[in-house]
């Protein structure tokens, strides 16, 4: 493990301060649907959970700048499927609407699914769903997401 912070260091020291908002925008890009999918968010997470082991990053501001970034990636797949609500657009969304019509627990556990996490504030969305329910049990999933991430790579960067 020694030889892995080796190689992480010097390309995160370049961000500073700005890692933060870098880690938020990656949750945010990794929560949108269609955009999700490329970005590997679970393991930078953990790779910055074990740097916050070390007291290289804060893991405070890297659970609530993760948190945050997911909250509002899944505001805005929330919304994209407001727009497209009427459209016949065939985008996974069996499993975004099946675990969207379970309401909030079914929604926390579509989020933590590997495969649907975008699609389900997508499919709330094309379903018609309250916005503030919707974004209430995101936010609960996303602070879930970000709290255990972060947690994994603190345990892993003994």
């Amino acid at each position: 493990m020694p030889d892995l912070f080796s190689h992480l260091l010097p390309a995160w020291s370049v961000l500073g301060s700005g890692l933060y908002a870098f880690m938020a925008l990656l949750a945010l890009a990794h929560a949108v649907v269609l955009i999700g999918f490329c970005v590997p968010l679970t393991a930078i997470v953990v790779a910055a959970g074990a740097l916050a082991q070390r007291g290289y990053v804060d893991p405070a501001a890297l659970v609530w700048s993760v948190a945050l970034g997911a909250w509002a990636g899944c505001g805005i797949s929330y919304l994209i499927g407001r727009l497209v609500r009427g459209a016949d657009v065939n985008l996974r969304t069996w499993a975004g609407l099946q675990w969207a019509t379970q309401g909030g627990p079914g929604l926390i556990r579509g989020r933590l699914s590997r495969g649907t996490f975008a699609f389900v504030p997508f499919g709330a969305g094309r379903m018609g769903g309250s916005f503030l329910r919707v974004m209430g049990w995101s936010g609960l999933s996303a602070a879930g997401l970000a709290l255990v991430a972060v947690l994994a790579g603190m345990t892993l960067g003994r």
